[in-house]
């Protein structure tokens, strides 16, 4: 399970992570909140995400974990706070 400060609405989204994405909350290794959002971090890399993200941000950010690994790119975050938008800061992490 990952880490977490002892809040429902990180509960709520680790929750919903769970549902969209059980590969993804599996390596997920802690949770924090940084300004108001909330910071998934999996080893070196980061996750942000508001802490309402629904299904279908998480299952966007599962799409582009997917298409990053598909073409070999190396990653340090991916930002899907935005709606409609994801951002991804490539390099090693």
């Amino acid at each position: 399970l990952p880490v977490a400060v002892r809040d429902s609405s990180f509960a709520a989204l680790l929750a919903r992570v769970m549902r969209a994405d059980p590969r993804l909350y599996a390596t997920i290794e802690s949770a924090s909140l940084d300004r108001g959002d909330v910071v998934l971090a999996i080893g070196d890399r980061r996750i942000r995400v508001r802490p309402e993200a629904d299904r279908t941000v998480l299952q966007s950010v599962t799409e582009v974990l997917g298409y990053l690994a598909a073409n070999a790119v190396a990653w340090r975050e991916i930002d899907a706070r935005y709606l409609g938008r994801i951002f991804v800061q490539k390099g090693s992490a």
